[in-house]
């Protein structure tokens, strides 16, 4: 149980960090593209 708890943990960090890069991605597309 705590491993599984740990592995879900480690996955929802990557996950928010996978989700952060792409919205900074998005918004530098979007700045871009708006200048």
């Amino acid at each position: 149980m705590k491993e599984e708890k740990t592995s879900m943990d480690d996955n929802w960090k990557g996950i928010k960090e996978a989700l952060t890069s792409t919205c900074q991605e998005v918004l530098g597309l979007k700045k871009h593209h708006h200048k």
